[in-house]
């Protein structure tokens, strides 16, 4: 039989996927490339580009710089400042130790995904690189380096040493496609220089030379004069926009902190603003000295931008802003941490080692910096034919060729396939071959299933994301994405990468062994890679995730309660959820519905461990939720405002309400038994704890299945009431 990748190469030969556009045919199918998590969107462009590219400007990204930016170009060199051990990589994707100086991901990566260029920009010693890395970009950073040649004295790779890379890289590419490809590639591409911080810090002010020469003032002017020469033989390598990221507020930096109370070291900080003034003049003249060589050059403000993290680490979620998460001193960093034990949580630090951010610190401070550029980075006005998705995040979605700007065309429906990612509340089986007890592929689950089959969904029939494909009309089942036999309409038309267990917050998925928000992202990268040829569609989102997180993590394990008071721990989840769905808008989703928290004080095995009355619902718990909800819907609002000129439309789906007027209201509903499950009532009456359960003999009567999950009949109520939202604010 003919694999789904030859079956969808034959539709777009046939020419099975066309649609019309004022009389003209239009090809939309040569490759479908979704973009994203959550999933999304993508405007139906031109083959192989994703949304995100067809608002960039650039196909290239070429980064030069220090540590900041090394994804690995010094681990072949005879150098301290390396990061090819652990603790470092401990969060990139394989957990793997890259040369990458943080956790994870660096800003060069980070910039190219969002500018949808690609995921990881390699560095350029890179023994592996392939042609399509050097077509799109690569990065000469070298931790250690400098404006000031003194800075990378036998450490590191010049900056000059940098510039004889990027000539060999033209060279060689020379070679491989001829000089006017390669000329174009520079002039498509986006060049970025990050340096300054080693000249201040280890140069300056930990070595003697410089200091016997200049005081801060002239040696400020000096490393300046060297950056404006050095972008401007950028430019006369081809170069024609440079992002020049300013330095960072080095006196904030753990190794850097003095007293008590570990205080910001005044002096670095009036360094690096001096610097980045002086800079900021230099940039304001080339553009004007320089603009009829079509030279651009923009500065990117990575101080303020930072320090906004350190003044103000609650609203960005985290709770350390002093320490690193491998140490404090001069020499926790590099080498000096090899194989060293990392904290405990990481995403509550903003550095990860003594000098170095967390890639979340990282991540914020990216997305800050392309907002305030983006008239630089993201093209606008470009008609696009756009096919919209419906992107739910606990629910989400794809949808099917809506046209934009001139372009018209007739929809065949509002909705062409679902995504969803999320909790046990829509797992339809991604579960089953884990070793964990959040699982349902077993009696008593599945009874009322089609064919009575226990599926591995954590109810007793159909859970909420088959619902809600199905009242869309777009199938009557969502498959999970890791289930046997998936067909090719299966992919076409949506899977679910959900896993029971699972929540914002990455400790929760480590309690309960499940797919965590991250892992369900990766198994949806690897999804797009099976689809890589087809045809983009424009996102709605419906996330559910939280109730994990707070029942079965905070109120449950006392590791959390010891960590943060409730209000802090809801922050917590908030800024993860943000963060999870701003990744989502710029991995291509334009309209996202946000599933809240249920009434999980409601739940039967809430009650019974709060140790209330049988009718009555647990108030801490639901006080929880609440507050959840409300935090999330200022969010949403604010996100609202400041995102819609891209575009993006967040709805508020809420499941708390609807589900807690079925508990307060059960009778209306045609139920008899609010606080009890139909197969019990106890934090144990659920998943694997209940293999081979009696069930109890009337289901319909029940709002809850088991201790947790509520019922078939309760979930198509429920989400009854959400189509009336879908439809109002993201059809």
């Amino acid at each position: 039989m003919a694999s789904c990748w030859e079956q969808l190469q034959g539709l777009c030969a046939a020419g099975h996927l066309r649609r019309r556009c004022r009389g003209r045919s239009l090809v939309l199918l040569q490759q479908l490339q979704l973009l994203g998590v959550l999933v999304v969107v993508v405007a139906g462009v031109a083959p192989g580009i994703s949304e995100a590219q067809v608002r960039s400007r650039f196909k290239a990204i070429f980064m030069f710089g220090d540590s900041i930016v090394d994804p690995g170009n010094n681990n072949g060199q005879l150098t301290e400042a390396r990061a090819d051990f652990p603790p470092y990589g401990q969060d990139f994707p394989g957990g793997v130790a890259t040369g990458r100086f943080s956790n994870g991901k660096v800003p060069g990566d980070l910039i190219a995904s969002k500018l949808g260029i690609k995921e990881l920009l390699p560095a350029y010693k890179d023994q592996d690189l392939e042609l399509n890395d050097l077509l799109t970009g690569v990065a000469f950073a070298s931790g250690g380096s400098g404006y000031d040649p003194l800075t990378s004295i036998s450490t590191a790779i010049s900056s000059s040493g940098q510039l004889n890379l990027f000539s060999d890289y033209k060279q060689k590419l020379t070679s491989l496609i001829g000089e006017e490809a390669m000329t174009r590639i520079l002039s498509e591409a986006v060049f970025f220089t990050v340096m300054g911080a080693n000249d201040l810090l280890n140069n300056y002010f930990t070595l003697p030379v410089r200091r016997h020469q200049y005081d801060i003032p002239g040696y400020v002017d000096f490393v300046v004069s060297n950056a404006v020469n050095f972008t401007l033989t950028m430019n006369e390598m081809g170069a024609k926009m440079i992002g020049f990221v300013g330095v960072p507020p080095l006196g904030c930096c753990p190794s850097q902190r003095t007293g008590p109370s570990r205080e910001c070291e005044p002096l670095r900080n009036q360094a690096s603003e001096l610097f980045n003034t002086r800079m900021k003049q230099e940039i304001d003249r080339l553009n004007v000295e320089h603009n009829i060589d079509g030279l651009r050059v923009v500065y990117f403000d990575i101080y303020y931008n930072l320090l906004d993290l350190i003044h103000n680490p609650g609203y960005y979620g985290f709770k350390d802003t002093s320490d690193g998460c491998c140490g404090n001193t001069v020499l926790n960093a590099a080498i000096f941490i090899k194989y060293h034990s990392a904290c405990p949580n990481v995403y509550d630090y903003i550095f990860w080692d003594s000098f170095h951010p967390t890639e979340k610190a990282y991540d914020i401070v990216v997305d800050k910096l392309i907002q305030e550029n983006k008239q630089y980075l993201i093209r606008h006005g470009c008609c696009l034919f756009v096919r919209p998705m419906l992107v739910l995040v606990m629910v989400l979605e794809l949808t099917i060729l809506i046209p934009a700007a001139s372009c018209l065309a007739s929809p065949v429906r509002n909705i062409s396939a679902i995504f969803i990612f999320g909790d046990s509340t829509v797992d339809p089986g991604n579960n089953n071959n884990r070793l964990t007890p959040s699982k349902a592929n077993f009696p008593p689950y599945g009874q009322d299933f089609p064919g009575g089959v226990a599926t591995g969904r954590f109810s007793n029939g159909k859970a909420m994301g088959d619902m809600i494909a199905s009242k869309l009309g777009v199938k009557e089942l969502i498959p999970p994405y890791l289930g046997d036999g998936l067909q090719l309409d299966d992919l076409l038309s949506g899977v679910a990468f959900a896993s029971g267990g699972s929540g914002y917050d990455p400790l929760t998925s480590k309690i309960t062994t499940a797919i965590s928000s991250s892992q369900q992202l990766q198994l949806f990268e690897e999804y797009k890679e099976k689809l890589k040829s087809l045809l983009a569609q424009k996102p709605s989102t419906l996330p559910q995730w939280g109730g994990n997180d707070l029942a079965n993590n905070y109120f449950l394990i006392p590791f959390k309660q010891h960590q943060y008071d409730l209000g802090s721990y809801v922050d917590f989840l908030v800024s993860l959820a943000v963060n999870f769905t701003l990744q989502l808008n710029q991995m291509g989703a334009k309209r996202i519905g946000f599933f809240g928290i249920p009434p999980v004080g409601c739940s039967p095995s809430q009650i019974n461990l709060g140790g209330h009355p049988s009718e009555k619902c647990d108030p801490e718990r639901n006080q929880a939720s609440e507050l959840f909800n409300s935090k999330m819907k200022m969010e949403i609002a604010r996100l609202n405002a400041e995102l819609n000129i891209y575009g993006l439309k967040l709805a508020y789906m809420d499941f708390y309400r609807y589900l807690l007027e079925l508990a307060q209201k059960p009778a209306l509903y045609g139920f008899k038994v609010a606080a009890e499950g139909c197969c019990g009532s106890t934090l144990l009456d659920a998943s694997i704890f209940i293999a081979y359960h009696t069930a109890c003999p009337n289901v319909l009567d029940y709002i809850y299945w088991d201790g947790f999950h509520p019922t078939e009949k309760a979930y198509s109520i429920v989400v009854d009431n959400m189509m009336r939202v879908i439809e109002e604010h993201l059809m």
